[in-house]
């Protein structure tokens, strides 16, 4: 390998690790926090903390949902919960993933 290849090389090696590096500090887009007011039909509601828009989201037939840690379906979300939501884009748009519900103090 010439001396030109090895600092082409060594560029793009850089150029990769600093773009994985802003990506890992770079806050999750696909995150919602916010209070659930009402579920149905695989969708769920949220109130979303910042700014208090209700967002209506659909739920991944395989979505991971939890209550104060436990496991829990859908149904078992009451108003009020707080949530924090991890949306992944898939076939049918972008859809609730994760589902980690914590109740009302």
């Amino acid at each position: 390998m010439n001396m030109l290849n090895r600092h082409v090389l060594g560029l793009a090696l850089a150029i990769l690790l600093a773009g994985a590096a802003l990506l890992a500090a770079r806050p999750a887009e696909n995150d919602l926090y916010g209070k659930v007011m009402g579920t149905a039909d695989a969708k769920v509601i949220v109130q979303t903390l910042d700014g208090g828009e209700m967002m209506t989201l659909g739920v991944a037939p395989d979505a991971r949902i939890t209550r104060d840690g436990a496991g829990a379906r859908l149904a078992d979300l009451a108003i009020g919960d707080f949530v924090h939501v991890t949306m992944e884009r898939r076939t049918l748009g972008l859809l609730a993933t994760v589902i980690e519900a914590r109740t009302p103090y």
